[in-house]
C-alpha cells in the first residue's frame, strides 16, 4: 500500500528559492565588468544572499527524492523515465 505525503511547507520554500533566482538574475544587471564592481553596495549584497536559491532547490529536490524512496521504494527504470 503506497502512502502519498504531501508537505504544505514545500510549495512556499521553492516560491521563496524562485524568487532568490530570480533576484540572482535581476541584480547582476548592475554589475559593471569594466569597472568589475556592482552599481552600488545594495545590488552586491542583494546579488551574494539571492545565491542561497540555487542549492534550496538542490536540498528541496534531495529531500522529496529521499522521502519518495522511503516511502515507495526505488525503481531505476521509473526514475529515468519520469
Amino acid at each position: 500500500m503506497t502512502q502519498k505525503n504531501f508537505f504544505d511547507e514545500i510549495p512556499f520554500v521553492r516560491a521563496i528559492a524562485c524568487l532568490l533566482v530570480v533576484m540572482i538574475h535581476t541584480t547582476a544587471r548592475a554589475y559593471m565588468p569594466e569597472k568589475s564592481h556592482f552599481f552600488n553596495e545594495i545590488s552586491l549584497y542583494l546579488n551574494q544572499v539571492s545565491r542561497l536559491g540555487t542549492p534550496i532547490f538542490a536540498v528541496i529536490s534531495a529531500f522529496l527524492l529521499t522521502s519518495s524512496v522511503i516511502n515507495r521504494g526505488f525503481y531505476l527504470k521509473k526514475f529515468m523515465t519520469s
